[in-house]
Order: C-alpha cells, then sequence, then structure tokens
C-alpha cells in the first residue's frame, strides 16, 4: 500500500493528505489586504531537485493570485529565491523595489527566515520596514505570524489511508489554524 502525505498528487492514481494550500495562501493574503496592505510580495523557493516551483509553491501561488485579483490588486510581484549566491540578488530586487512593498506572504518558514535574515542585515525590521507571513509547521521556531500546518495530523490521517482500497483514490486536504507572532501588522 502507498499513501502520499503533504505533496499534491493531482494526476495521480494514489490516495494522500496535503495542505489546502490554495485556500491557506488565499486566507492569508486576504488577511493582509484587510489590514491595508495594497503592495504584497509572494516569496517562495526554487527547488533544482524539482527543477522549478514545488506543487505546494504553486498551489499557494493560485491561492495568492486569486485574493489580489479579487480585491483588484496587483498580483505580479512574484519572487523565487534562487540557491547560493543568486538568492541575495532575488531578495534585493523585492526589497528595493519602487513603490514598496508593505507586507510579504512566504510559501515556508524557510524563505520567510531568509527573507528577516537578509533585511536584519540591511538595517530593516520585521513588521517597521515589511509586514512578514509565511506558511509553516508546528515544529517551526521562528516567530513569524502565518498559517500553521500540523504534520503530525497529516502523517497520522496518510498512514489511515494505507488500510483503503485503491479505488476510488482518496484526496484529503488539511487546513490550517493562524498564528499570530506579530509580524504582520496594519499598514
Amino acid at each position: 500500500p502507498v499513501s502520499y502525505l503533504d505533496t499534491p498528487t493531482e494526476g495521480q492514481r494514489l490516495h494522500s493528505v496535503s495542505a489546502d494550500n490554495t485556500a491557506i495562501a488565499y486566507d492569508a493574503t486576504r488577511r493582509m489586504i484587510a489590514l491595508g496592505h495594497r503592495r504584497i510580495a509572494f516569496v517562495r523557493f526554487i527547488l533544482y531537485t524539482l527543477r522549478g516551483i514545488d506543487p505546494d509553491a504553486s498551489e499557494r501561488q493560485a491561492g495568492f493570485v486569486k485574493a489580489m485579483n479579487e480585491a483588484g490588486l496587483d498580483a505580479t510581484g512574484i519572487y523565487s529565491l534562487l540557491p547560493g549566491r543568486d538568492r541575495q540578488h532575488s531578495l534585493l530586487a523585492l526589497l528595493d523595489k519602487k513603490p514598496r512593498y508593505t507586507a510579504a506572504l512566504c510559501t515556508s518558514m524557510d524563505s520567510a527566515a531568509v527573507l528577516a535574515g537578509e533585511m536584519k542585515a540591511l538595517g530593516r525590521e520585521v513588521p517597521r520596514d515589511l509586514s512578514l507571513c509565511c506558511v509553516q509547521g508546528t515544529y517551526d521556531r521562528e516567530r513569524i505570524s502565518g498559517a500553521v500546518l500540523n504534520f503530525h495530523d497529516i502523517a497520522y490521517r496518510a498512514t489511515l489511508l494505507l488500510n483503503r482500497p485503491k479505488t476510488p483514490v482518496i484526496r484529503e486536504r488539511v487546513s490550517a489554524v493562524w498564528q499570530d507572532r506579530g509580524t504582520l501588522v496594519s499598514c
């Protein structure tokens, strides 16, 4: 028996349990808009191992774009963080953009930590210079506001699918719990 966990499996005939990425990013973006943010960046990693953007980030981008479009806002502020030395170039392009962004939605705690670290190195502060939120797991120790996923629950649900017949294929989507950690403030 096989069951995927924490990876969208569209097009595959396997049971899976993954985050409801589109809804999670949509909710996070709507929260930023409700706080008065109109210039919002979307930050994701490019993964060379996947030769592109991971499926979770693609779904989260769709939720971001949907919320921005519904609000009549520019949804083109999508930044890809590359590995190595090229990463700083991407971050500077985001941080030096005019007019400046007031908030950023990061697809993961890792991308949020990299962005916050670069801001600190440049003498900038979260949330004074840029409000920040991300999608994260319950194990993440950074103090960044955002949608928190319980990966233990996702794994448990995936194990329950191992005993199910192969058909029909079951695809469970798990929502997140919002946690305010003071990095997302009114604009």
